[in-house]
C-alpha cells in the first residue's frame, strides 16, 4: 500500500513538473518573443524601408533545431606541416602501439613513404616538380628539399595505401616579385595612420542565424570593441551578385559584363589590387572548389597568398567526401583547411599591413544547423588572431551575402 501510493506521488510530481517546464519553457518564451516584437516592432524605421524586428529563436523555426549526425575525417597518421624562415617540414608523429594493432607492423620500416612536390600553373591545374621518399618518425620532422609549396604524401604498407594528403607552406611575400611588378615595398606593421584589414565572410549566414546558430562567436566578437551593422539587404540572387559591390566597386551584372569576353578575372578591378599598390600584403582563399566565387579564375595569382593551388590539388588528388555536402583532405574538411591557411599566414601578417579576404561555404551555404559546428573552432580561430595582437591594428570585417536559400527553413519561410 505503501509503495503504490510513493508511485502514485511520483507519478503526480512528474506530470505537474512536466506541465510546469513546458508552461516556462514554451508558452513563457513565446509570449515574451511576442512581447518583444510587439516593444520593438521594425528594427529600421524610416520613410523608405521598415524592416520587422525579429530574434534568433523564434518558436516557429525551432523545430529545425536538432543536432547533426557526427561528421568527421579520419586519418590512419598523424602528419603536420609547418615552415621557418628557411625552410618547410613535415611532422611525424607515429604511435607504434597503436600501429601495430592497426596495420600488423613490427617497425616503422614497413611503412613506405613518399612525398611529390607541386606549383601553380593555372587557377585549374598544377605542374609536378619532383618527389622523394621519407621516414615515418615516432616524434620529428622530415624537412622538405628543394623549395616547395605544396606537397602531396603518401604512405603504403604492401602497396595498400594507408595516407594521401596534401600539405601546404606559407612562405613571406617575394618582395622582389613586387618590384618587378611595379609596387611599392611592403608597410611595416609598425606603419602609423594605417590599419590591415581582414574580411572573414560566412556564406548564406544571416545577421540573426549568425547569433542563433554561432552564438559563442558572437558574444566574443561583442566583446571587443564593434560596430554592428543591421538592416541591410541582400543583393542579386547568388554570393556573387551580393559579394562583388564589396569587392570590386562593380555590381554583380556590371562585373559579368567587364569579363564576358575575357578568359580571365585578372584585369577586374578586385579590391586587392588598391592595397596592393598601397603596399599591403594580400591574401584570398576559399573553402572550395566547385562554388567559387571567381568562377573563370585567374591566369596569374590574384594576391601574395593564395590559397586556391593547394586546394585545387586537394580537391583533384586526395578528395574524399563528407557527409553534409562537405570534403576532406584526410584529417580536416575543407573549411578547417582555410582556417590553416590564415593560422599560417598571422607570422607575416604580424609584420607587415595586409589585406586579406577569407570565404566559407561549405556545409552552411545549404543546412540550417551546420553553422554549430564551425562556432567553437571560429571561436578559437578568433581568439588566437586575439592573442597575436593583430586586432590592435586591424579592421576586421565578418560579413555575408545573405541568409539561408535552399532546404527546410528557407522552404517554411517562403510560404
Amino acid at each position: 500500500m505503501c509503495s503504490c501510493s510513493i508511485r502514485c506521488c511520483f507519478l503526480y510530481s512528474l506530470i505537474i513538473f512536466s506541465f510546469v517546464y513546458y508552461y516556462n519553457d514554451v508558452v513563457v518564451d513565446n509570449i515574451i518573443f511576442e512581447e518583444h516584437h510587439l516593444v520593438e516592432k521594425y528594427s529600421v524605421d524610416t520613410k523608405g524601408c521598415r524592416m520587422l524586428t525579429m530574434v534568433p529563436n523564434e518558436y516557429d523555426v525551432m523545430f529545425l533545431w536538432r543536432g547533426l549526425r557526427r561528421d568527421f575525417c579520419a586519418s590512419n597518421l598523424n602528419l603536420t606541416s609547418f615552415s621557418n624562415c628557411t625552410y618547410n617540414y613535415l611532422r611525424t608523429e607515429v604511435n607504434m602501439e597503436l600501429a601495430k594493432a592497426r596495420f600488423g607492423v613490427e617497425t616503422l620500416e614497413s611503412f613506405k613513404c613518399m612525398y611529390y612536390a607541386m606549383e601553380r600553373h593555372t587557377d585549374f591545374d598544377n605542374r609536378y616538380l619532383y618527389s622523394r621518399e621519407f621516414e615515418l618518425l615516432t616524434d620529428g620532422n622530415n624537412t622538405i628539399e628543394p623549395h616547395a609549396d605544396i606537397i602531396r604524401a603518401e604512405c603504403f604498407i604492401n602497396a595498400t595505401s594507408i595516407y594521401n594528403g596534401v600539405h601546404f607552406y606559407v612562405h613571406p611575400t617575394d618582395e622582389w616579385l613586387r618590384t618587378a611588378q611595379g609596387l611599392p615595398p611592403l608597410k611595416l606593421a609598425s606603419d602609423v595612420g594605417s590599419l590591415s584589414v581582414l574580411i572573414v565572410g560566412l556564406d548564406s549566414i544571416s545577421q540573426m542565424h549568425f547569433h542563433r546558430s554561432m552564438a559563442r562567436t558572437a558574444n566574443f566578437l561583442l566583446s571587443l570593441p564593434h560596430v554592428e551593422l543591421k538592416g541591410f539587404n541582400r543583393l542579386g540572387e547568388d554570393g556573387f551578385d551580393s559579394l562583388m559591390p564589396l569587392l570590386s566597386g562593380l555590381s554583380g551584372q556590371e562585373l559579368k559584363d567587364v569579363s564576358s569576353n575575357l578568359s580571365s578575372l585578372d584585369s577586374c578591378p578586385f579590391i586587392w589590387k588598391v592595397f596592393q599598390k598601397a603596399g599591403y600584403e594580400t591574401g584570398l582563399g576559399e573553402d572550395n572548389i566547385d562554388k567559387s566565387l571567381f568562377v573563370k579564375g585567374f591566369r596569374k595569382p590574384p594576391t601574395d597568398l593564395y590559397l586556391r593551388p593547394a586546394l585545387l590539388e586537394m580537391w583533384l588528388k586526395t578528395r574524399t567526401d563528407g557527409l553534409f555536402g562537405t570534403h576532406c583532405n584526410e584529417k580536416d574538411n575543407y573549411a578547417m583547411v582555410l582556417r590553416e591557411f590564415l593560422f599560417k599566414m598571422l607570422p607575416h601578417h604580424t609584420s607587415h599591413r595586409f589585406f586579406t579576404f577569407l570565404w566559407w561555404t561549405q556545409g552552411i551555404d545549404h543546412l540550417f544547423n551546420y553553422g554549430r559546428k564551425l562556432d567553437q573552432p571560429f571561436l578559437k580561430m578568433f581568439k588566437a588572431i586575439g592573442r597575436s595582437g593583430l586586432l590592435k591594428n586591424t579592421v576586421l570585417l565578418v560579413v555575408s551575402n545573405h541568409g539561408l536559400n535552399k532546404g527546410r527553413f528557407y522552404k517554411k519561410k517562403k510560404k
